[in-house]
C-alpha cells in the first residue's frame, strides 16, 4: 500500500469541523467545563427556506448537521446534566443554611401534676418557632472529595460521548452527502443511457422501414430503451432517497428541499498503519470515557472507604421568633456532632469489593476497546486502499467500454456485427458507468469512515 493515499474532503471536512466545534482539541481536555447551555431555540434555528433555495456545498452541511442534528442536542443535554451533577458535588463542602419554621396547637397546655403542690402549667397550647440552622462539615472521612472526583469523571464521561457523537455526526453527514451525488451521477448516466438506446430504438426503426434490417431487430431496441426508461426511474427514485437522508441527518423539518453543489476539496491521508493506530489509540473518545470510567470506579472506592470512618459537623440554631415555654434556654444553640459507623453489617465492606471488581472489568474491557480499535482502524485503512485501487480500475474499464461502444456500432453500420453486439455493448458501458459512479463513492465514504476510526 502508498504510503500515501488521495481521498476526498471527507476527512478534512469532518476534521476540522469537529474540532471546530469541540470544547478542546481533545475530548480529555475538554472536561474542566461542560458546554454551555444553549440559548433559546428560536434564535439558533436557521431559514430553512432559504437554505433550500441553494446549492449546499459539504462544508456548509457539516455546520448545518453539527449545529442541529438532534443527536447532538441529546448529547449535549447529558454533558449539562453531567455538569449539574459535578457543581452540586462540589457544594458538598459548603456550609448548609436554611430556615425553620414551626406552629404547633396542642389540646391542652403542657403541664404535670405534683403530689401536695397541685398541677404545674409550663407552656402554652399555641407554640411557635421561627429560626434559621447552620450546618457545617468539618471532617467527612474523603467522601465530599471522592463524590467530587466521582462527578468530574461521570462529565468527562459525558463530554467524550458528546465529542464521538459529533464525529459520528460528522461521517454520517459526509456518507449522506456523497451519497447524494452518487444519485445525481446514477441519473445521469441513466439519462444518457436512455437517450442513446432511445437515438438507436429511432435509427433501427428506420432501417426497419425501409427493409434494411429485420423486425426482431427494431424488438430488441424497443425492449432495451423501455428497460432504460425503468432504470432511470429507479436512479431517480433512489437519488430522492438519498436527498432524504441528508435532510435526516442535518436536521431539517420533513419539507425543506435540499439540493448539493459538489464543492469539495481533495485532500491526502497518511497509509501508514502504525501512526494510525497510535493516534487512533489516544485520540478516540471511548478511550478517554474508558479512562473516566475507571476515575469513577476508584472514587466509589474511596466512598466505600470513607464510609468506616468517623464523620464531624458543626452546627447552630438561632431562633428569632419563639413562643415562651418553661423551661428556657434561650434563643441559640451550637454543638459538634459525630457519626460514626461501627458494624454496618459490611456494607462498606461489600461496596468496596464490588467497587474494585468495577475497575478490574474497565480494565479489560478497555484492552477490549483497544483490540477493536487496532481491528476497526486496520480494516479502515485496507478499505481506503482497495477502494482507491478500484476506482482506478473502474476509470480503465470505463475507457474501454466507450471504445467497445464505437467499435461495435461502426460495424453494427457496415452489417459486420448483429445488432445483439451493439446492445451488448451498450449494457456494458452503462454497467462501467454505474460502477465508476459507486466506486468514486465508496472511494470517498471510505476515506470518511477512515477519518472516523482514527477518532477524528
Amino acid at each position: 500500500m502508498t504510503s500515501r493515499i488521495r481521498t476526498s474532503v471527507a476527512a478534512l471536512c469532518s476534521l476540522l469541523a469537529l474540532w471546530a466545534s469541540s470544547p478542546a482539541a481533545r475530548p480529555e481536555d475538554a472536561v474542566a467545563q461542560p458546554p454551555a447551555a444553549s440559548a433559546d431555540a428560536e434564535t439558533q434555528l436557521p431559514d430553512w427556506s432559504a437554505v433550500s433555495r441553494q446549492a449546499l456545498s459539504l462544508e456548509e452541511c457539516l455546520a448545518l448537521a453539527l449545529a442541529h442534528n438532534p443527536r447532538l442536542a441529546a448529547a449535549h443535554a447529558d454533558v449539562r446534566m453531567a455538569g449539574a451533577g459535578l457543581r452540586g458535588a462540589r457544594g458538598s463542602d459548603d456550609p448548609r443554611v436554611s430556615v425553620t419554621g414551626r406552629y404547633t396547637l396542642l389540646e391542652q397546655a403542657p403541664r404535670f401534676t405534683i403530689p401536695q403542690m397541685g398541677t404545674l402549667v409550663y407552656g402554652e397550647r399555641k407554640n411557635w418557632d421561627l429560626g434559621l440552622a447552620l450546618q457545617i462539615p468539618i471532617y467527612t472521612g474523603g467522601k465530599t472529595g471522592a463524590y467530587k472526583d466521582q462527578a468530574q469523571a461521570l462529565l468527562d464521561v459525558a463530554i467524550a460521548g458528546a465529542a464521538r457523537e459529533r464525529q459520528a455526526v460528522a461521517r454520517d453527514t459526509v456518507v449522506a452527502y456523497f451519497g447524494v451525488l452518487k444519485g445525481a451521477d446514477m441519473v445521469a448516466v441513466a439519462e444518457e443511457h436512455l437517450k442513446s438506446l432511445a437515438a438507436q430504438e429511432d435509427a433501427v426503426r428506420q432501417m426497419f422501414e425501409v427493409g434494411l434490417v429485420a423486425k426482431l431487430d427494431a424488438l430488441r431496441a424497443e425492449v432495451a430503451r423501455k428497460a432504460a426508461d425503468e432504470g432511470l426511474t429507479q436512479a431517480r427514485n433512489a437519488h430522492a432517497t438519498a436527498l432524504e437522508g441528508l435532510r435526516a441527518v442535518l436536521g431539517a423539518p420533513p419539507e425543506t428541499g435540499l439540493a448539493v453543489s459538489g464543492i469539495y476539496a481533495e485532500v491526502e491521508l497518511s497509509g501508514e498503519l502504525p501512526p494510525a493506530l497510535a493516534e487512533a489509540h489516544e485520540a478516540r473518545p471511548e478511550v478517554a470515557a474508558m479512562r473516566a470510567y475507571r476515575r469513577a470506579a476508584e472514587a466509589s472506592v474511596e466512598l466505600a472507604e470513607a464510609g468506616r470512618d468517623p464523620q464531624f459537623g458543626l452546627f447552630a440554631q438561632w431562633d428569632f421568633l419563639r413562643s415562651s415555654a418553661m423551661p428556657e434556654t434561650g434563643r441559640w444553640m451550637v454543638g459538634l456532632g459525630m457519626s460514626w459507623s461501627i458494624l454496618d453489617g459490611r456494607e462498606s465492606q461489600s461496596a468496596e469489593d464490588r467497587a474494585r471488581a468495577q475497575i478490574e472489568k474497565l480494565d479489560a474491557q478497555t484492552q477490549s476497546l483497544l483490540d477493536g480499535i487496532t481491528l476497526q482502524v486496520t480494516q479502515a485503512l485496507l478499505d481506503l486502499g482497495a477502494a482507491t485501487e478500484r476506482l482506478r480500475t473502474t476509470e480503465a474499464a470505463l475507457a474501454s467500454a466507450d471504445e467497445a461502444v464505437e467499435l461495435a456500432a461502426v460495424s453494427y453500420a457496415n452489417e459486420l456485427v448483429p445488432l445483439t453486439d451493439l446492445l451488448a455493448a451498450e449494457v456494458a458501458r452503462f454497467g462501467a458507468k454505474t460502477d465508476h459512479a459507486a466506486a468514486v463513492y465508496d472511494q470517498r465514504v471510505a476515506g470518511a469512515e477512515y477519518v472516523f476510526a482514527l477518532g477524528r
